[in-house]
């Protein structure tokens, strides 16, 4: 029998790399803080503020989610950071759409 040379690779080509968890969390962490910031800023009807701050908490923990999986699956730095700035901007994002809800700094 002839042994296989190559190492067998960690996971399947179609999961994709870990920047790329990093790189969605951090796409749409971006949209979601502008979001919230405008919501935070300039209050809409009452209709569209709970509506942006529920998508806006939604927002916030799947990039945190996916900006932490992305953290502890890379190696290299660069990509590393780049998760490091994705889980800020959502954190950003958490906190002003908590802060629209319950009004702790206005």
């Amino acid at each position: 029998m002839k042994e296989n040379a190559s190492p067998p690779s960690a996971s399947h080509p179609s999961l994709g790399q870990p920047w790329h968890c990093a790189a969605l969390s951090l796409a749409s962490g971006t949209i979601g803080l502008v979001t919230s910031f405008y919501l935070w800023w300039h209050p809409e009807t009452r209709t569209v503020k709970m509506l942006g701050q529920q998508l806006g908490l939604l927002s916030a923990v799947a990039g945190i989610g996916l900006a932490v999986i992305s953290a502890y699956a890379t190696k290299k730095g660069g990509r590393r950071r780049l998760a490091i700035l994705a889980f800020l901007v959502n954190f950003a994002v958490l906190c002003f759409t908590l802060d629209s809800m319950f009004s702790i700094i206005r």
